[in-house]
């Protein structure tokens, strides 16, 4: 996994709503007390890059898809929750904020899904700096 992206704030798509369910996603033993109401633009900011990380990470892996969903790739239940999120999140996102073939087709992704080892993967990766997020430790990521 590479460094997350950054975003300004005009680059922010997604909701506080949105932003709550993909930070419960990926770290759903983590929230401690947070809610939708309480993330601050920095979190929201932090929800997006996860958001575009975990799925520019799964793209590139679907050319294997067949042969890793068999053995390891099972979506995770969880993934329901986001489903929708990540297919209009795809549309509205900026072309230039994957790195693989998303680039070429921004809204038009076939069956766009996040991985279970590449949501864990990113959990492992990125839980310490969302806990210091999530406890004003820092500000940014």
């Amino acid at each position: 996994m590479a460094n997350l992206k950054r975003f300004s704030p005009g680059e922010i798509l997604l909701s506080a709503e949105d932003a709550f369910r993909t930070l419960n996603f990926f770290f759903p033993n983590t929230m401690g007390d947070v809610d939708a109401n309480s993330l601050n633009p920095n979190q929201i900011a932090f929800a997006q890059a996860l958001l575009v990380e975990g799925i520019d990470a799964s793209y590139a892996m679907g050319f294997a898809e067949s042969v890793f969903k068999s053995f390891f790739g099972k979506t995770p239940m969880s993934f329901v929750s986001v489903a929708r999120l990540v297919g209009t999140f795809c549309g509205r996102a900026a072309k230039n904020w994957f790195s693989n073939e998303t680039r070429r087709k921004p809204g038009k992704l076939p069956k766009v899904e996040i991985y279970e080892i590449v949501r864990t993967t990113i959990a492992r990766n990125f839980k310490s700096e969302w806990i210091m997020l999530r406890d004003g430790v820092i500000d940014n990521y």
